[in-house]
């Protein structure tokens, strides 16, 4: 049995056999390997080893290619209101990966990214999977924040006045 981590490239572990005796075998002589196809992706192989000649029986070994780890970067957002949709970010992602995202912690899980357009606070949960690697999980936030105002004049007899809109600010956490 032989277990090693995904890095993307074939795997092909050396058979060594020898006998009761501690006589070393020789391979095509005294026995054949089956290697099995692939070798690249995470996962469980079978390699069979038969002997022939002066010898009889087979022998199955495996090999198991562990999902290996790694960490993309997900970014929440933090920014005024400014009625636009906003979202959290990925990247660093590894191809052939699915992302799953929902908005409590038990909810259920769906492929379409949430986004927030109104003043308030919205919680992202993450999931990333990917048969080569080990599944990675978080949250992050979506976070709109109010528009800054400020009363420039108020007039007291007519009861008019006037409104200035701060400087709009876009964050990313």
């Amino acid at each position: 049995y032989t277990s090693t981590t995904y890095n993307g490239k074939v795997k092909s572990p050396t058979v060594s056999v020898v006998d009761a005796a501690g006589n070393k075998l020789v391979k095509g002589t005294d026995y054949d390997v089956t290697v099995p196809t692939g070798r690249v992706t995470a996962g469980t192989y079978t390699y069979k080893v038969v002997f022939k000649g002066n010898y009889s029986g087979s022998k199955t070994l495996t090999l198991t290619i562990n999902q290996a780890s790694y960490t993309p970067t997900v970014k929440g957002y933090s920014g005024t209101y400014d009625g636009k949709k906003h979202t959290i970010s990925l990247s660093g992602l590894k191809s052939g990966s699915t992302i799953k995202y929902r908005t409590s912690p038990t909810g259920t899980w769906t492929t379409t990214k949430p986004t927030r357009t109104s003043v308030g606070k919205t919680t992202v949960y993450y999931q990333i999977t990917n048969k080569n690697y080990k599944t990675v999980k978080g949250s992050k936030t979506i976070v709109i924040n109010p528009v800054k105002t400020s009363i420039t004049s108020l007039s007291k007899g007519t009861k008019s006045f006037t409104v200035k809109w701060a400087k709009k600010t876009n964050q990313t956490t």
